[in-house]
């Protein structure tokens, strides 16, 4: 009854029915209180309002059949209330906090948790009791697999390293929910710690996609990295193949143009021939016509000889100056007759230009 003021009486009963369980023995309600139940009460007292507080009101609880300590009672049991009071309003904010928060003695006893910290870890209510040690709560957790597989005394261990000694931040993966924690740990004064447990698994959800995503991505790159190198080979060898064609093809000029000024160059001593015997003025124009035409094909021929060689890069090109009037005079040698048998009138304008190419 004395304890359930500091505690209250749910916690109080809960609590010492973990320690009869624990004894092997039934509370008697009437019966003597040995040393073991009181050290106990001492021990819950001393989770809710300190050491040196708890041995007091043990003390005073033990003499209250003295008048002396009647006053000592009454005023113990209005601080009391004042301390239920502040304590409820402290568990009260404790439980509308989102981490799971944990305070263990230097004994690593618990001394307070919020709800919060039974949920996120799927503890049983039982095990939010005040005195219940960390190395119970770590085994509960590591029999049931909640840590994966794996030796549960291990896995004890090692969380105990981390959490006391190290107390460095860590995330743990619950298992089978697949629940992921973000856990700290801050020392107290008096030797005992603090966790906190944050639930981070939307978090890693979202930084999984997302490393997923970024490794899609990097696999198209790679992918479209692989297709381009495959195009770009296909386009060398489509250019190699051209560039032989087009050299194939420059020899093929260079070597038919030659063929055809053969005859052209027969052609022309003819009309030469005809131009120096003694023709009527009609005919000798004529001549005249027929030798510019064959002088423009053999110009036609040489410029796709001189593109051959240009292809071939056996020749350079000599920018110089070009005269049009030339240019215009062979064209109408060369059309005059073709407009004539369409009925049409053709004029060449005279031109003293001159072009620099």
């Amino acid at each position: 009854a004395t304890v359930a003021r500091y505690l209250g009486e749910q916690r109080t009963e809960r609590s010492f029915a973990r320690h009869a369980r624990e004894r092997g023995e039934p509370i008697r309600s009437h019966a003597e209180a040995d040393i073991r139940a009181l050290r106990f009460a001492e021990q819950l007292l001393a989770s809710a309002i300190g050491a040196s507080s708890s041995r007091l009101v043990m003390t005073l609880m033990l003499r209250r059949h003295q008048t002396s300590s009647r006053e000592a009672m009454k005023l113990l049991d209005q601080a009391s209330s004042a301390i239920q009071y502040n304590r409820d309003l402290l568990q009260t904010a404790l439980d509308q906090v989102r981490q799971g928060i944990s305070v263990f003695d230097r004994d690593l006893n618990l001394i307070c948790c919020n709800r919060q910290f039974r949920d996120l870890l799927g503890l049983p209510a039982d095990f939010g009791q005040v005195g219940t040690s960390l190395h119970t709560i770590l085994r509960h957790n590591a029999e049931r697999g909640a840590f994966g597989k794996g030796s549960p005394s291990a896995q004890v261990a090692q969380r105990i390293e981390r959490l006391v000694v190290d107390m460095s931040t860590f995330t743990e993966t619950l298992h089978p929910s697949g629940l992921v924690l973000e856990v700290r740990t801050n020392p107290m004064p008096d030797g005992g710690i603090v966790t906190t447990y944050t639930d981070i698994t939307d978090r890693e959800r979202a930084a999984a996609e997302l490393a997923q995503i970024n490794e899609e991505l990097e696999q198209r790159v790679r992918d479209r990295t692989e297709e381009l190198t495959r195009v770009n080979q296909q386009l060398e060898l489509a250019r190699q193949v051209a560039e032989t064609a087009n050299i194939s093809k420059t020899r093929f000029l260079a070597a038919a143009s030659h063929d055809i000024l053969q005859p052209l160059n027969a052609a022309r001593l003819y009309t030469s021939t005809l131009n120096e015997s003694e023709l009527a003025p009609e005919a000798e124009k004529q001549a005249r016509n027929i030798d510019r035409s064959l002088e423009a094909v053999e110009d036609i021929l040489g410029a796709l000889l001189d593109i051959s060689r240009l292809d071939a890069g056996a020749m350079k090109p000599e920018p110089g100056l070009f005269a049009l009037q030339g240019m215009f005079d062979q064209l109408k040698v060369e059309f005059g007759p073709a407009a004539a048998e369409k009925g049409l009138l053709l004029h060449f304008v005279e031109t003293g230009a001159r072009l620099r190419t």
